[in-house]
């Protein structure tokens, strides 16, 4: 289990979604490939990532349905 990623992509989500995203999958796919670039600038290989979240997508729309007042699943 890697704390460092999840640690990374909670704090990357953080400063990065914007206020209001939409579940825009252009959107969506464009925030996950931008926190894995971001990842690997940090040090943090992908397949780090991948042990933690089934999806980085997934987890980009889950936390701008949150964000819309979702429900966390």
């Amino acid at each position: 289990m890697s704390t460092r990623a999840i640690d990374f992509l909670y704090k990357w989500m953080d400063e990065n979604i914007p206020e209001g995203a939409s579940a825009d999958p252009g959107l969506l796919t464009d925030l996950a490939d931008q926190a894995i670039a971001d990842a690997i600038k940090a040090g943090i290989p992908p397949r780090e990532i991948d042990e933690e979240v089934d999806s980085v997508f997934a987890v980009m729309a889950e936390a701008v349905s949150n964000q819309e007042g979702g429900a966390i699943e």
